[in-house]
């Protein structure tokens, strides 16, 4: 039971929010940490948005 992170864009199409989060209904033991950011499948990577807010919070959550 690993710490597991889950990114979700809410306006990803391609892997919608209720598929990235299945996870905790197969891993039911680990602790997660939800991120939503209201960008597409490829925004989550490459906007602003997603590097302003999303991408600081990962790094200081891997640390």
């Amino acid at each position: 039971s690993l710490p597991i992170q889950i990114l979700v864009g809410s306006k990803d199409h391609l892997v919608p929010k209720e598929s990235t989060l299945a996870i905790q209904k197969l891993n039911q033991k680990s602790e997660f940490t939800i991120r939503e950011v209201k960008v597409g499948h490829i925004g989550l990577s490459v906007s602003q948005k997603s590097h302003q807010n999303l991408w600081p919070q990962v790094l200081e959550w891997l640390e």
